[in-house]
């Protein structure tokens, strides 16, 4: 299946600017898709995959999901990490 991800984070990597489209296996879930962002950008966030999971968030379609939301062929995906420090 095919979804088109934004990413909003401390690095934009292989996601760059914009929109991007990725490819997913059938069944795949908003964690699977932060797993393979975070494996495409590596050593550029600065953190473990657990931390980057644990900072980031998803909407699907323009709703705020969880981790384990499952994803369809044609999804928008927006990932969002959030900002630390101050």
């Amino acid at each position: 299946m095919e979804i088109t991800v934004t990413v909003r984070a401390m690095c934009s990597g292989s996601f760059a600017s914009g929109y991007a489209p990725v490819s997913l296996p059938e069944g795949a879930r908003v964690r699977d898709l932060l797993e393979q962002y975070y494996d495409s950008v590596p050593g550029q966030l600065g953190m473990t995959k657990e931390e980057f999971l644990q900072s980031a968030s998803a909407a699907v379609n323009q709703n705020i999901t969880g981790h384990d939301t499952p994803l369809q062929d044609g999804d928008k995906v927006l990932i969002l990490q959030t900002a630390e420090g101050g």
